[in-house]
Order: C-alpha cells, then sequence, then structure tokens
C-alpha cells in the first residue's frame, strides 16, 4: 500500500493541472502494526489524500464499502488460512458493487 501511495504522490507532482481526484483512504482495523502504518501514512506527506483510520463492526463494512469508489483488502491472519476472510471481504465488495 505504502508504494502505491509513493506512485500517487508522483502522479499528483506531475499533474499541474489538478486533474487528480482527492483521495479519503479509510484504513481499518486495530491489529499490532497499526501504530506503525499511521506513523508511515503521516510521513508521507501526501497533498489531496486524507487518511482515516478506523475499527469497523462487521456490519458496517458493507456500509463503508457502499460509500467507495474501490476497495482493497489486505487481510492477513496470523494463522495464515485466511479464505474465510477473503471470501467475506469479496462478498462485501461485490454486493457493495465496489469494483
Amino acid at each position: 500500500m505504502i508504494s502505491i501511495l509513493n506512485q500517487i504522490a508522483v502522479l499528483q507532482a506531475a499533474s499541474s493541472n489538478g486533474s487528480l481526484p482527492d483521495l479519503v483512504i479509510a484504513v481499518t482495523g486495530k491489529g499490532p502494526q497499526k501504530a506503525m502504518y499511521e506513523e508511515k501514512m503521516q510521513q508521507l506527506r501526501l497533498q489531496h489524500v486524507a487518511f482515516r483510520t478506523l475499527w469497523l463492526e462487521a456490519s458496517d463494512y458493507p456500509l463503508l464499502l457502499g460509500s467507495a469508489d474501490l476497495g482493497v483488502c489486505l487481510h492477513t491472519s496470523a494463522s495464515g488460512l485466511d479464505l474465510p476472510m477473503k471470501v467475506q471481504s469479496s462478498f462485501d465488495m461485490t454486493t457493495a458493487l465496489v469494483p
């Protein structure tokens, strides 16, 4: 995710006419690396990009995804057995009509 955001920064800098839209990136979760990623996002100092970190109940994910233009799931479980979560995330994105 961080490398993609760096690429966005390069594209925004090259776009002198402001043709790229502002972005709001919602990062969900409460894992042990949350603070590390919050610091990395803050250090990027991207223009036209706002980060929001939050914890959602399962029933709130479809609402968030339904308001998004794009959904990306980066979930990895400690066990490495991610299939149930990936299936649920894909289902949430599909039912919310998010690419």
